[in-house]
């Protein structure tokens, strides 16, 4: 009997899909709405709002032929408009990924975002262009190259977005009942180790961004006009190719001076879009992915691009014998 592990998780800028990476597994990521959220809701009342704005994602290690992703592959015919309460229509039957004629799917991709930080190795653009190349000879079609001006802001998009919708601070991660948690004697503590929290968290908490200055609203306009581009890009199906992580995984504290590097991942969250995590091999020794970005509601386009690339990339590959 061949089985499968599905894992749901919370999501709050699909990091997740960095996770996916890391383990060298499909993952995905789907649009706003086509999960129904009223349970966390109801444990996080004051963080309702928010909450609107956090994916769920499935995490599956090989997806072919799992009717598990039918769900989130419905058409939009099928899907009330959206909205903060919209929920899926249960007598929906979702569409069947593997019928995807890519003939008729634009193909776009990104090498990666403008901007020094977010900097790709080579080996991810290489396989960006190898995963262009495969739809090019494959299926007779000319993938386009694009550059939003945008993105060079995509992390301080996602930190100013959950800002407005009145997301959490960091530290309320930390601090759980102890409202009175100070992060300077945090960090004074965790140079001795004595801290209960690790030093890339308690950095976390002292930049995140809760100020509504001019800078922030600056970024709230290039997320309209982002915003805006995108519909305009997945008006007609298609999907956009993309860095998962712009490196391989790195040393926990490396996670410091990196931390913008998420926004490969949290900018298409906060704009509502589906995406699949597809491994496509190593660089220097340690896993690294691509992700198929497409429309809202289009999820299904996602799950056939991450079957598609598994024949490029050859899908999961156990990093040691399995002996049952």
């Amino acid at each position: 009997m061949a089985t499968g592990t599905v894992l749901i998780s919370s999501d709050v800028g699909t990091l997740c899909s960095i996770c996916f990476a890391i383990l060298r597994c499909q993952g995905f990521g789907i649009s706003w709405d086509l999960h129904r959220r009223e349970p966390r809701q109801a444990n996080l009342p004051q963080f309702q709002a928010s909450l609107n704005h956090h994916n769920s994602n499935p995490l599956k290690e090989i997806a072919k032929g799992q009717p598990f992703y039918q769900l989130i592959s419905i058409p939009k015919k099928g899907i009330e408009q959206p909205g903060p309460h919209s929920r899926l229509k249960r007598s929906v039957t979702g569409k069947n990924f593997t019928g995807v004629n890519f003939k008729k799917v634009k193909v776009y991709y990104i090498e990666e975002f403008p901007g020094l930080l977010h900097t790709v190795v080579p080996d991810i653009k290489k396989a960006i262009r190898k995963a262009v190349t495969h739809f090019q000879e494959e299926y007779g079609i000319k993938p386009l190259p694009i550059r939003f001006s945008e993105l060079k802001y995509a992390f301080y998009i996602w930190e100013s977005k959950l800002l407005e919708y009145g997301g959490p601070p960091f530290v309320s991660y930390l601090q759980g009942d102890n409202k009175g948690i100070s992060l300077w004697w945090e960090l004074f503590k965790n140079i001795f180790q004595k801290s209960d929290h690790t030093l890339p968290a308690i950095y976390f908490g002292m930049v995140d961004r809760r100020e509504k200055d001019d800078f922030y609203y600056f970024c709230l306009e290039q997320y309209k006009e982002l915003e805006r581009k995108f519909k305009e890009l997945f008006k007609d199906d298609a999907i956009l190719l993309v860095p998962t992580h712009p490196e391989p995984p790195p040393h926990y504290l490396m996670t410091i001076p990196m931390y913008p590097n998420i926004a490969y991942t949290c900018i298409f969250n906060i704009l509502g879009l589906p995406s699949s995590q597809i491994p496509t091999g190593s660089s220097r020794g340690l896993p690294i992915g691509i992700q198929a970005v497409s429309g809202q509601f289009k999820d299904h386009i996602c799950v056939a691009t991450a079957l598609e690339l598994d024949k490029v990339f050859n899908g999961w590959i156990s990093p040691c014998p399995i002996n049952v």
